[in-house]
């Protein structure tokens, strides 16, 4: 049996992309950033999307917690803002509660939170 493998540098390989979503909160409480990488299959930058919220005083009128609808506005906003549809989007488990794609939003493609890696 031959061995299964897949020419990366084939043109139809060339356009897979992987995205990594982070989030982090700015220093003193007083913002999150946001942003969207993707690169190809090759490891070749893509795509690149960044935004900001100002952390909300008081919580929205949905009932939602003020960190949790700002996680979700600014998915919203680098979703909307990408230039190429990935075929997997990668965040880490520590900056993104899982609660964001299971009851907030759903993607429709492959979504994997990904743990730091912590030597013990």
């Amino acid at each position: 049996m031959p061995i299964p493998f897949d020419d990366l540098t084939a043109e139809s390989n060339l356009h897979d992309t992987v995205a990594w979503l982070r989030f982090v909160e700015e220093e003193g409480g007083q913002g999150i950033r946001a942003a969207l990488f993707q690169a190809s299959a090759l490891g070749e930058p893509l795509d690149f999307c960044f935004t900001r919220v100002d952390i909300s005083a008081q919580c929205p009128s949905n009932g939602d917690d003020p960190g949790q609808a700002d996680l979700k506005s600014l998915t919203k906003s680098l979703f909307r803002a990408a230039q190429r549809t990935p075929e997997l989007i990668l965040g880490l488990a520590n900056e993104i509660p899982a609660t964001t794609f299971a009851n907030d939003l759903r993607i429709g493609l492959p979504f994997c939170l990904v743990r730091p890696f912590s030597p013990s």
